[in-house]
């Protein structure tokens, strides 16, 4: 019995088929590094956004704790254990009070200002590649800012300077 399908047979050796087989390959080694600098972009700019959501979180929370007549201290403390190990030098925590009536003392509804900095470092090669093509940012500087009234007044705590506005406008 005969078939109505037409016999397959294989390409003969070194036929259109093995060069286009490498016709592939060149064409991915072209493609292949645009194809990693989107996705290094992509994941660096995802880490950077969680850490910037993760240092405003901390800086409104130990904002909200400093509004609860806490120390300069223990505000900064907070700030520093909110931000999942990002900020871990106080001195990078800025805790200012202001006094928004003028009236020369701190009274609830004045004002608490947190602001934190932080450097993020890219963690995939992106730098190192925008440095070939004559220099890039290896990070950049993140600042969080929360003002929040006070509800209650931490006996130590001392206004800023009258006419000094709060920095988180």
């Amino acid at each position: 019995m005969l078939s109505n399908h037409p016999r397959t047979t294989r390409p003969a050796r070194g036929s259109s088929r093995a060069g286009e087989r490498g016709q592939a390959l060149v064409e991915f080694a072209f493609l292949a590094p645009i194809i990693f600098l989107f996705m290094f972009v992509i994941i660096d700019f995802g880490i950077g956004i969680n850490h910037r959501v993760v240092v405003t979180n901390a800086a409104r929370e130990a904002a909200r704790y400093g509004a609860t007549g806490q120390s300069e201290t223990e505000i900064k403390a907070r700030a520093i254990e909110q931000s999942e190990g990002l900020v871990t030098d106080p001195a990078n925590v800025d805790v200012l009070f202001f006094d928004m009536n003028a009236d020369g003392q701190l009274l609830p509804g004045d004002s608490v200002v947190v602001r934190l900095r932080y450097t993020y470092q890219f963690v995939t090669p992106l730098a190192g590649i925008g440095n070939l093509w004559g220099g890039a940012p290896t990070s950049f500087e993140m600042n969080a800012c929360t003002d929040m009234r006070l509800e209650q007044v931490w006996v130590g705590s001392t206004p800023e300077p009258l006419g000094a506005p709060p920095p988180c406008g």
